[in-house]
């Protein structure tokens, strides 16, 4: 996936993508895992939650919400006063009703601005106040509060939760952890994450009209790499109106997307900003050749003629009105997309993972955004930790089947997508999924600001972008550790 070997034979890639689809005759590499819980027939034992009887006497178990211009997420996972045919709100009250009258509690929800929110979260915890019991600060506004020490660590104080537990979401427990620290976690009872991952769309009339070969048996195959993507973006012909420019309103892309593609194409290659060592300290341990590689290449695909960036693009798109239009083969978005094509009629789609760095990519690879969802948290000024763990624990449990398979199986799979090899791609895009670490807590504004300079500067060197950057990230991060470190001491 050299830069300077994929330019000259672009062409030639195309014949080979074609001809290896058409003739291969190896079995397809097995990818990705169902991630569905399994049915009963396939398991002797149920997952369940390991808690003992409880009566909590009526208590008040209350979540505090995150909204933005007065909306939460796209579905309240968390609260519904009555069945009303509806998948997910009709699984929300199943749960609550059946748990609620087995351990004696009642759920209360509340949401409040963002910005409300994450002030109100430091207020409660300088007062000693413990109004809320579970608390979802939208992840791109959470950093603040977690390195104010306003959160329990899920590693340590908070009982009865079992993270080991398969509703516990472990690639994101990954991700989120540092130096044993954990204090934003996610479970099968809230979905936002899932509404937020990043994936592809491509669309089935135009890559008919234009005799594109079959994208879902590339991704079988091992062969949706980022050279593929390259080659397709490079060697696209879409300037219909003949006046040699790519206009947005005019003219049909090869793709288009908004700037948090780059970070999706990054992560989905395997590039990496933090590592963790052994003692789970992050480390910046992005200058390396293949982080670089794979920088200049996404940078060399976002900034061709042929790729529409509506936040880059002269003028401006509207990305999801532009693929609905049929004016872009591929379109890189989250999946709660799919809400808006859903309904469109004539939209024929199908969803695919963004691709690999090459085959030998152990995985694929899907980004997780953090402008749109919050994580589960737990007040510091919680006085009573072992009742939110022990609610928390049975909540997450049983979300596990019902809601998952609410918003995953009958929303996502049944109404968004169109066939069933889209559902095949869904288990597979959400089998290994990334919040990357330093997106969330952006040293020195680093993983945007140069991310984005690299679309808006397509001529200024990568490693000359990063020197830029390099004090001032090693200036962040130690004042991360002295931070985190304070907190041990508090």
């Amino acid at each position: 996936m050299k830069k300077d070997f994929i330019r000259p034979i672009a062409l030639l890639f195309a014949l080979l993508f074609t001809l290896t689809l058409l003739f291969a005759c190896a079995e397809p590499k097995p990818v990705g895992t169902d991630t569905l819980p399994p049915s009963e027939e396939e398991t002797a034992e149920l997952v369940h939650a390991d808690l003992p009887e409880m009566d909590f006497e009526g208590y008040t178990f209350s979540v505090y919400h995150w909204s933005l211009n007065g909306e939460g997420a796209d579905f309240n996972d968390f609260y519904a006063e009555e069945l009303i045919g509806e998948p997910i709100g009709d699984a929300v009250y199943a749960r609550n009703k059946h748990l609620e009258e087995q351990y004696n509690f009642t759920v209360d929800y509340a949401q409040d601005e963002y910005n409300v929110i994450r002030a109100n979260v430091s207020t409660a915890n300088r007062s000693g106040d413990d109004p809320y019991d579970l608390v979802l600060v939208r992840l791109a506004d959470v950093p603040t509060n977690v390195l104010e020490g306003d959160f329990l660590d899920f590693n340590s104080d908070i009982p009865y939760v079992d993270l080991d537990k398969p509703y516990w979401d472990q690639s994101l427990r990954y991700e989120m952890s540092f130096m044993d620290h954990l204090f934003l976690v996610d479970s099968s009872l809230c979905n936002e994450d899932t509404q937020e991952t990043v994936a592809i769309l491509f669309n089935k009339q135009t890559a008919s009209d234009r005799q594109m070969p079959d994208f879902y048996e590339a991704v079988r195959n091992r062969e949706w790499t980022i050279d593929r993507l390259y080659e397709i973006v490079t060697a696209w012909e879409g300037d219909i109106n003949g006046d040699g420019n790519m206009t947005a309103n005019d003219d049909v892309f090869a793709m288009n997307s908004n700037d948090f593609a780059i970070l999706s194409l990054f992560n989905s290659c395997g590039g990496t900003f933090v590592t963790k060592d052994d003692f789970d300290y992050p480390e910046f341990t992005f200058p390396t050749e293949e982080n670089y590689e794979i920088t200049e290449v996404v940078r060399d695909i976002m900034t061709n003629p042929n790729y529409a960036n509506s936040d880059t693009i002269a003028g401006g798109c509207d990305p999801i009105g532009m693929f609905r239009d049929n004016r872009s083969l591929l379109f890189s978005y989250s999946i709660k997309s799919t809400v808006r094509l859903r309904g469109e009629e004539g939209i024929d789609f199908g969803i695919i993972p963004h691709p690999l760095y090459d085959e030998f990519q152990e995985e694929y690879v899907s980004y997780v955004s953090k402008h749109a969802m919050g994580m589960l948290s737990v007040l510091r000024s919680e006085r009573d930790p072992d009742k939110v763990g022990f609610i928390l624990e049975a909540l997450s449990a049983g979300s596990y089947y019902d809601l998952k398979n609410a918003y995953y199986d009958v929303t996502l799979k049944t109404k968004m997508s169109r066939d069933d090899e889209s559902q095949d791609m869904l288990d597979l895009i959400f089998s290994r999924r990334r919040i990357d670490f330093t997106d969330v807590f952006d040293f020195s504004l680093f993983g945007n600001a140069y991310l984005r300079q690299l679309s808006a500067t397509p001529g200024k060197g990568i490693v000359t972008i990063y020197a830029s950057y390099e004090n001032q990230i090693e200036q962040k991060m130690e004042e991360f550790y002295s931070t985190v470190e304070r907190m041990d001491a508090e």
